[in-house]
């Protein structure tokens, strides 16, 4: 996979009103408006258990949003410009669904997450964020309780070993001996000079249809249990005979 760090420009003006420095920091929530497992009682809660804390959040209709209608901290956008924030200073915490975009971004930006996966690669890629220590996974059913939530905000603003991991990520992907642009120039540079390479071919591709799709290994398997049901049904078939056999002597 080719990722590369983008560049960033200024925040949209209507945002630049929603990210005072009175604030002591900023929450970007990257995740669809109206889901039923975020019903609107928690959001509230959740908000307004936070009044110093500014929530940007991608709504897809943030016209209808009723529960919105008098909260202060919370800014809703049916696009933000998520490079742009993730670069922020003031911008504290990511929270996000886990697309691979949105994991590598705020990654390349030293941001701690908390993921919210729903499908697909996204439960895979919050288990990496969990287990390299910049972010928390929070299950998309307990979302109706809002105190999941709000305690996952509040572990990772408070301690600070998520933003230590996060910044750490950040160096780490910042300083590799070789960047990704690099590694792509060179990938073009060899196959422009060499050509066809066999040599880097990968033997599963010259697989038969039956190898590849491991069809021998399942009908081994499938024999297998077959014979061992089969040998268990004639040992069970041969006890009750003898049982039935005794029982008969018994009663002679």
């Amino acid at each position: 996979m080719v990722t590369y760090r983008l560049s960033t420009t200024c925040v949209h003006a209507n945002l630049c009103c929603c990210l005072p420095n009175l604030w002591k920091g900023h929450l970007q929530l990257r995740c669809s408006g109206g889901t039923p497992t975020f019903p609107e009682h928690s959001q509230i809660l959740l908000l307004s258990s936070y009044p110093d804390v500014t929530f940007i959040w991608k709504y897809e209709d943030p016209e209808n949003a009723e529960f919105a209608k008098g909260i202060e901290n919370l800014f809703l956008s049916k696009w933000t410009p998520q490079n742009d924030l993730l670069a922020d200073e003031r911008l504290t915490l990511f929270i996000t669904h886990g697309g691979a975009g949105s994991i590598m971004e705020g990654a390349m930006r030293g941001k701690p997450l908390i993921v919210i996966p729903l499908f697909g690669d996204q439960s895979r890629n919050a288990k990496l964020v969990v287990k390299f220590g910049f972010g928390l996974q929070v299950d998309k059913s307990r979302l109706h309780d809002s105190n999941v939530l709000r305690e996952a905000i509040r572990k990772v603003l408070e301690e600070p070993e998520y933003t230590r991991a996060a910044h750490r990520i950040r160096d780490l992907l910042t300083k590799r001996p070789f960047t990704p642009q690099e590694k792509l120039v060179k990938t073009v540079e060899l196959a422009a000079e060499f050509g066809h390479l066999p040599e880097l071919y990968v033997t599963g591709r010259d697989l038969d249809f039956i190898a590849y799709h491991n069809i021998d290994l399942f009908v081994l398997l499938l024999a297998t249990c077959s014979f061992l049901i089969f040998f268990v049904f004639l040992c069970l078939k041969k006890l009750l005979r003898l049982i039935s056999g005794n029982n008969k002597l018994k009663v002679q």
